[in-house]
C-alpha cells in the first residue's frame, strides 16, 4: 500500500538524540519518479553511499524506477583515482555527491565527472566556484543542488544550476520537489 512503511532510516536531525524516520512507498515513488530526474540522464547512476544514509534511496530507485541501472562502486574507501575508473568503465552518467566531495573533485580533479550527464550535490552549502570549475571542464554535465532533511525523502527542493553559473557564492537550495510544499 502507498503509506506502508518502505523502510526505517534513523537520524539525530539536529538534536543530536537518534529517532527513526518511517519512510512510505508513496514517498519513495515520489522522489524516483519526480520530472527533475531526467530518465535518460539516469540510466546508469553511480551508488557508493551507505544504505543508511538517505542520499542511498536517490542512488537505488531513482534508476531502477525509471528503467535504468545502478552502477555499484567498489566496497572500501573510494578515491578519486577508483571513483574516476568506475565512472569511465561503468559509463556513469548520474550521480549524487555531497558537496564536500563535490568540492574536492572539482579542485582536484574535475575531468574525474566527464560523461556524467547529471550530478546532484549538497548536503551543506554549495559552492558556486566549484559548479564554475565543473562547468568548464565538463560542459554539457548539468548540476542541480539537492536539499533535504531525512524526513523528506533525500530532497525537498532543488536548484537547477544554470550554465554558466554566475551566482553568488553559494548556490541556492531552489525550489519545492514535485508533490512538496
Amino acid at each position: 500500500q502507498p503509506d506502508a512503511a518502505a523502510y526505517v532510516m534513523y537520524t539525530s536531525g539536529s538534536t543530536g538524540t537518534p529517532k527513526g524516520v518511517v519512510v512510505t512507498h508513496r514517498n519513495v515513488t515520489s522522489l524516483a519518479l519526480d520530472p527533475r530526474f531526467d530518465p535518460h540522464a539516469h540510466q546508469r547512476v553511480l551508488h557508493h553511499s551507505p544504505s543508511a544514509f538517505d542520499a542511498s534511496t536517490y542512488e537505488i530507485w531513482v534508476p531502477l524506477l525509471n528503467g535504468g541501472a545502478i552502477v555499484i562502486a567498489p566496497a572500501g574507501d573510494l578515491d578519486i583515482p577508483l571513483l574516476q575508473k568506475t565512472i569511465t568503465e561503468h559509463h556513469v552518467t548520474a550521480a549524487w555527491l555531497t558537496s564536500s566531495l563535490f568540492n574536492v573533485m572539482t579542485e582536484h580533479h574535475p575531468e574525474t565527472l566527464t560523461g556524467v550527464q547529471q550530478i546532484w550535490t549538497g548536503g551543506e552549502a554549495v559552492s558556486g566556484a566549484s559548479v564554475q570549475r565543473l562547468q568548464q571542464a565538463c560542459p554539457t554535465t548539468t548540476v542541480t543542488d539537492g536539499y533535504g532533511p531525512t524526513e523528506t525523502t533525500t530532497f525537498a527542493t532543488c536548484y537547477p544550476i544554470p550554465n554558466p553559473y554566475t551566482g553568488n557564492a553559494t548556490v541556492p537550495i531552489g525550489r519545492p520537489m514535485a508533490n512538496t510544499r
